[in-house]
């Protein structure tokens, strides 16, 4: 898990060139154009899905094992919880056609803020969209990166 704020993103670039595009999309895309939903950036290997939602408290602890997912706090602010998958117990097997495995276990928060972006890669369980002091609207982006 990497967390930073996004005018630091050029630091993460050597990551991987796929991480590269997916950061400096983030930095040159006006998400005020976008409603909620999927978007293709190169095809399925390259991906955005614009959410709204209101955080809340939940225990689904989630990972995915196809994809690297950077989440980006356009506005707002949410926790969210993470953890190493070995800390785990899975409620739900792994859905191939989502990429999703749910689970349940001890998952420390962080506070996520506008302008900030946070990197999951596939070892890292996390679990999103949590209340940081009361239930407030957020806007986020997830990049969803083929592995």
């Amino acid at each position: 898990m990497i967390k930073d704020v996004l005018i630091n993103a050029e630091k993460y670039y050597n990551l991987s060139p796929s991480i590269e595009r997916a950061l400096k999309f983030l930095q040159n895309t006006d998400f005020s154009k976008y409603e909620k939903g999927s978007y293709d950036i190169d095809g399925r290997n390259l991906y955005m899905n614009v959410e709204e939602y209101t955080t809340r408290v939940s225990d689904n602890i989630e990972a995915h094992k196809k994809y690297i997912d950077i989440q980006y706090m356009i506005k707002g602010e949410e926790n969210m919880g993470v953890t190493t998958l070995d800390n785990l117990v899975v409620t739900d097997e792994y859905a191939e056609e989502k990429d999703v495995e749910f689970y349940k276990g001890d998952a420390p928060l962080t506070l996520v803020k506008e302008n900030e972006f946070i990197i999951f890669y596939p070892t890292d369980a996390h679990l999103p969209c949590q209340v940081a002091d009361i239930p407030k609207t957020v806007k986020k982006v997830i990049v969803k990166i083929k592995i």
